[in-house]
């Protein structure tokens, strides 16, 4: 509702299905739904807006970034950061990026729960780690969902996604990102 006020407020008129697109798009950020919102309206001009009006000239940015996903996926919101790989695929953006920017931060996850696990200091940890403290939350949350045996696990298939990506394993690298992604939200 929010949205289709804001938007007739700017002079566009959307049908209902161009509502529906840009809240999927900006995914409840008000700050990029009115951004988007200025900007439909300085390209399209006032009048009737479509959901292919969205699709077209509305970038997807809060839902299909890289960061975002590993980000949610880390929260335990394995289902947005398994659409949002959905939605990187879609956008055929490169697998072998998600698979690295994937092992290492299951690599890292699997080294902070082994030092853990022998008595380590997480902050000295993260310090040493060099962690940003904005990260460090999230691997906390992460971190309470694992044992070191799961985190290991995890680690060998993201080697399975790293030979798909290669192509020496038959499986589709991009359902091992999903069965990553929501492995590191899911609690065992």
């Amino acid at each position: 509702r929010w949205l289709d006020q804001r938007m007739r407020a700017a002079g566009l008129e959307p049908d209902r299905q161009a509502t529906l697109a840009l809240a999927e798009r900006v995914e409840g950020n008000l700050l990029a739904a009115g951004q988007e919102i200025d900007k439909l309206r300085l390209l399209k001009g006032e009048g009737p807006v479509t959901a292919e009006d969205i699709t077209e000239l509305v970038a997807d940015s809060a839902r299909f970034q890289l960061f975002a996903m590993i980000d949610a996926a880390l929260s335990g919101r394995g289902d947005r950061a398994v659409r949002m790989a959905r939605g990187l695929r879609a956008e055929a953006s490169p697998v072998a990026v998600i698979a690295v920017m994937l092992t290492r931060e299951v690599r890292l996850l699997t080294q902070l729960r082994q030092l853990l696990d022998r008595g380590g200091n997480l902050q000295q940890i993260y310090r040493e780690q060099r962690v940003w403290d904005k990260k460090r939350m999230l691997l906390e949350r992460a971190l309470r969902r694992q044992s070191s045996a799961g985190w290991r696990e995890l680690l060998g298939t993201c080697a399975a996604l790293d030979r798909a990506v290669k192509g020496l394993d038959e499986r589709d690298p991009w359902e091992l990102t999903e069965d990553v992604l929501a492995r590191i939200a899911a609690t065992p």
